[in-house]
């Protein structure tokens, strides 16, 4: 496909020419042997997963998995009506009960249709698709009748657990309150399933599925009284969070997302064991939320003309629940117990995952976050006047590992008043289409590329750790009329035959944003910058090399040694000027390439200026 063949071109060839070296030649093909070799291992082993679980959550598993329970039988049901299912970047209409073997082209959508997402979003949303309880449980009926007996289901613990947390909040915060006898059979058929095929893998390859199955388990033997599993759970919390959050209270998977789905994740643990005898395990997760909570704060961007707020879409967007839905996260009355603002602003905007358990609108205008950077966790936020930068700038040791990030070395966000400028394009699905993967690229990020290579390696898994290793260094300059913010990395160390060493500044002055890249070495290069504009500051006109943004009164300074195109709409290759603000959704916008030959070393600055 498309991107193969561009990496075959680049990335890859690159690659090749590196192994002229012995010493990294003879790495390369030990590091491509051993992979070979583990793929084989995982083919020939069924259970190879369980040997890259903790002993500990191995102990536990046994002693759950002793239970036998048979497929429950489960109460006949009368209510029936037509209605319509939200799913992921969609509906499903059906009329007396949906049809629950549907397929769609992208398995995500299926996923939503199975996890029971719909049943949130029906106590969430407006008449198109609220849910009664009665017609809740109907339509929870339906689906274990017609699917709960086929293995597939059961053998995916990430869309089980979704189903037993979501089917539970709903039944727990609706009627009577209470979980009918046999959904409760169900949670614990669901349950057993969920602990045997908890989703460990090997060396950093477990990301935040295990702590989800974990999630699922814990719901289950609370709401279902299944033995065991809340102690299962509680041992893969005590695993899993450590490895998953930062010191700084991030979620490591570089996606500001996910950060807020995570967090509601960790929030309706705490809420489901508040209340009962287990307080160590609410203590322990208490010590993350107040984190994952605060640094909600830390993404979130308020509007001041329109008072709507938004956060910066940074890595990739889950299928789960969109972006608009989990905003309100910080505003509930779940994380308003863990942490409070001095002063909680205002909130404009749909009500989402907040109002399921209740939220604080609060009063009056937002507080200014300030300059914030955290180096150990990767994300910075910068504050200037009356703009505000996001980058994430992380450092690699090369080897693989699960997680939510993009090629986003040296880019950034930048928003004017609350409104964004310069964006992150975001990733429109989970998909191997060529939007897809442009998405997840640095080709769709605010980047730098030196002979058609970005700053981090994107190429297939057997490239070596060493040839994918990045150290960055970050640096904040606060003058009296200026802030400087820099990135420096030395992620074209990899490039064949020439030695290029990048550092990226971030300049603001009274009324313009510079963005200076600073080029040491001693050759000629080919070179690309690429700058995504938000479609809300309307479409630039050409002045000379300059764009300029009637509709906001600002001119974006192109340097005048390159050749500039700009991109709209464009699916096919080469692709640009897309954006996605929601999974499954593709919008236009305005893209930017800066092409030249520009001979090292060499400083280059564009510049966003504001009419006075």
């Amino acid at each position: 496909m498309w991107r193969a063949l561009i990496l075959m071109q680049n990335e890859t060839k690159n690659y090749c020419y590196r192994c002229v070296n012995p010493f990294f030649f003879i790495t390369a093909l030990g590091n491509l042997t051993w992979r070979i070799a583990f793929a084989i291992f995982r083919r020939v082993t069924p259970n190879y997963r369980l040997l890259m679980t903790p002993k500990s959550v191995v102990t536990l598993r046994r002693l759950i998995l002793k239970n036998t329970v048979l497929i429950p039988t489960i109460q006949s049901d009368c209510y029936k009506r037509s209605g319509r299912l939200k799913l992921t970047n969609g509906w499903l209409d059906y009329k007396l009960t949906p049809d629950w073997s549907i397929e769609f082209e992208d398995h995500e959508v299926a996923n939503s249709l199975h996890r029971w997402n719909w049943l949130l979003y029906g106590l969430t949303e407006d008449d198109q698709c609220h849910l009664a309880r009665e017609e809740g449980l109907s339509l929870i009926r339906s689906w274990l009748q017609c699917c709960l007996h086929q293995e597939h289901f059961n053998n995916d613990a990430y869309s089980a657990s979704e189903r037993i947390a979501n089917a539970s909040i709903f039944l727990l915060t609706t009627g009577d309150k209470t979980v009918p006898t046999d959904i409760q059979n169900a949670f614990q058929y669901m349950g057993l399933h969920i602990a045997k095929n908890l989703e460990y893998y090997e060396g950093d390859m477990t990301g935040n599925h295990a702590f989800n199955d974990a999630r699922g388990l814990l719901y289950a033997g609370i709401v279902s009284e299944l033995p065991y599993a809340i102690e299962l759970a509680f041992e893969v919390f005590k695993e899993r969070l450590p490895k998953l959050v930062t010191a700084d209270g991030f979620l490591r998977e570089g996606s500001s997302h996910y950060h807020f789905l995570f967090t509601r994740w960790v929030l309706e643990v705490q809420w489901i064991v508040s209340g009962t005898k287990h307080k160590e395990i609410e203590e322990f997760i208490r010590l993350y939320s107040i984190k994952l909570v605060k640094q909600c704060w830390f993404f979130l961007v308020k509007n001041t003309k329109t008072g709507r707020w938004s956060t910066p879409l940074i890595g990739d967007i889950s299928p789960d629940f969109p972006p608009d839905w989990l905003l309100s996260t910080p505003w509930s009355v779940l994380a308003l117990a863990v942490f409070k603002p001095d002063y909680l602003p205002l909130y404009e905007g749909k009500k989402g995952w907040a109002s399921l358990f209740g939220m604080d609108n609060g009063v009056g205008e937002s507080v200014n976050e300030g300059t914030k950077t955290f180096p150990e966790s990767y994300w910075h936020r910068i504050e200037y006047n009356e703009f505000t930068l996001f980058a994430h700038a992380e450092s690699s040791d090369g080897k693989l590992r699960s997680d939510h990030r993009h090629f986003d070395l040296g880019s950034f966000v930048l928003y004017h008043t609350g409104q964004p400028i310069i964006i992150d394009c975001g990733r429109s699905d989970y998909t191997q289409s060529k939007v897809s993967e442009y998405g997840h690229s640095a080709a769709s990020h605010n980047a730098l590329f030196i002979n058609k290579l970005s700053a981090e390696a994107d190429g297939p898994s057997w490239l070596q750790p060493a040839y994918k290793r990045i150290a960055v260094k970050t640096e904040l300059s606060e003058l009296n009329n200026s802030v400087s913010f820099i990135i420096k990395h030395n992620g074209f160390d990899r490039i064949s035959n020439v030695k290029v060493v990048h550092e990226r500044s971030f300049n603001f002055n009274s009324n313009f944003f510079e963005i200076e890249d600073s080029l040491t070495g001693d050759k000629a290069c080919d070179l690309r910058l690429c700058f995504h504009y938000s479609p809300k500051v309307g479409s630039p006109k050409h002045k000379g090399s300059d764009l300029v943004f009637e509709n906001i009164g600002a001119t974006f300074h192109v340097d005048k040694r390159f050749m500039s195109r700009l991109v709209t709409g464009q699916k096919k290759n080469p692709v640009g000027g897309l954006f996605s603000t929601e999974y499954g959704v593709i919008n236009q916008c305005t893209t930017l390439n800066i092409d030249g030959v520009i001979e090292l070393p060499a400083t280059i600055k564009n510049r966003l200026s504001f009419d006075l």
